[in-house]
């Protein structure tokens, strides 16, 4: 099993790490910080499927918005939304996106 984590912050830092596993939720949620949800739509990343997580409560809460997380997921879903704080990019060989 073979993963990748992409974080990509409110800034436009990304930062990657290669995953033996899936990360657990605990630690996506303090990469988060807060509780995570699903990014709809957000498919694909760097040519591979992909799942993405953004802050649920992140307009409520008033997070920065996040330019960068948001173009790219705009290139592949049709909504005037937009993410914001940090987003996670998990994306790997089949038995990691199967294991998420």
């Amino acid at each position: 099993m073979r993963g990748k984590m992409a974080v990509i912050a409110y800034n436009g830092d990304t930062t990657y790490r290669v995953c033996s596993e899936p990360p657990p939720y605990e630690v996506l949620k303090e990469l988060i910080d807060g509780y995570i949800e699903l990014v709809p739509g957000f498919n694909k990343f760097q040519d591979e499927h992909c799942i993405a997580y953004c802050n649920e409560e992140g307009k409520l809460l008033g997070l920065q918005r996040n330019d960068m997380a948001t173009k790219l997921w705009l290139q592949q879903h049709s909504t005037k939304d937009y993410l914001r704080g940090n987003v996670i990019i998990l994306y790997g060989d089949d038995d990691f996106m199967e294991a998420l």
